[in-house]
């Protein structure tokens, strides 16, 4: 997530950089063709919970809603059918990518980066001892 733009094992943390997270709406249909494993064109209760479950860690907005997804689901899924069709999903979606926002560069933001480094790091040499 730190990475510097087009550039391969580069970061920049504090106020080196910003923090841009990708949005979900960028990846609408690829997520909702993801999410309907049974490919009849709507996402159940369970396919939704298990798509965004998946993705937590690429797009943290998710990780926001903890153990309100149901709920979320609910709130959007407006016909009654038990199930999300790509409409819905989209408005799901943007509900998600509502909770984004860009932190301000402070200390603690870069002590919280710096940690986020150091696991990612840690992370990548033991698959590189393994």
């Amino acid at each position: 997530y730190l990475r510097v733009l087009n550039l391969e094992n580069v970061y920049a943390i504090g106020d080196c950089g910003t923090v841009v997270h990708q949005k979900l709406l960028d990846n609408l249909e690829t997520l909702f063709e993801l999410g309907d494993v049974n490919k009849d064109g709507y996402l159940s209760r369970q396919e939704f919970v298990d798509l965004c479950r998946s993705h937590e860690k690429k797009y943290p907005q998710i990780a926001f809603w903890g153990q309100k997804l149901q709920q979320l689901f609910d709130k959007f899924e407006l016909d009654g059918d038990g199930k999300l069709d790509l409409s819905e999903f989209k408005k799901v979606i943007q509900t998600l990518d509502n909770k984004l926002t860009n932190l301000p560069a402070t200390a603690q933001v870069a002590a919280q980066e710096g940690d986020y480094l150091a696991k990612t790091f840690n992370e990548t040499i033991k698959g590189i001892e393994a």
